[in-house]
């Protein structure tokens, strides 16, 4: 097991990052880091901005945190990129909370494993 802090890497493609916004993205992403069951190492957001040719431009966001066990993703998009992380940032904290609840509810109540086939019928000794 690595005893590595706990980050967040912030990436913005089509726009620069400016430092409020960099600042912004840490603190929403902070609380993600303080899941303890499993632990947060590394929160990735990604930031976009799309210029489709009719409409107007719009942010999407992706969220990925890596921890033991399965990591999550979230997609959302807006019109500011304020709201865009925001919202991805929410989705993702809802990921991690079922996604708790299911792995606890499994530890404290296992259930049977289920085969795909059949055992094999033990034969007697004569």
């Amino acid at each position: 097991m690595t005893n590595n802090p706990a980050q967040v890497l912030f990436t913005t493609e089509g726009f620069p990052a400016h430092p409020e916004l960099n600042a912004f993205a840490a603190d929403k992403a902070a609380k993600l880091l303080r899941h303890t069951h499993p632990p947060v190492n590394l929160v990735r957001l990604h930031l976009k901005r799309e210029t489709p040719h009719r409409g107007a431009a719009f942010f999407a966001a992706r969220a990925t945190t890596e921890q033991a066990g399965p990591d999550h993703v979230a997609h959302a998009s807006a019109t500011e990129p304020e709201a865009a992380i925001m919202s991805a940032i929410d989705k993702l904290e809802r990921a991690l909370v079922a996604s708790t609840g299911a792995r606890k509810h499994q530890q404290h109540h296992p259930h049977a494993v289920e085969l795909g086939a059949a055992l094999p019928k033990a034969e007697r000794a004569r």
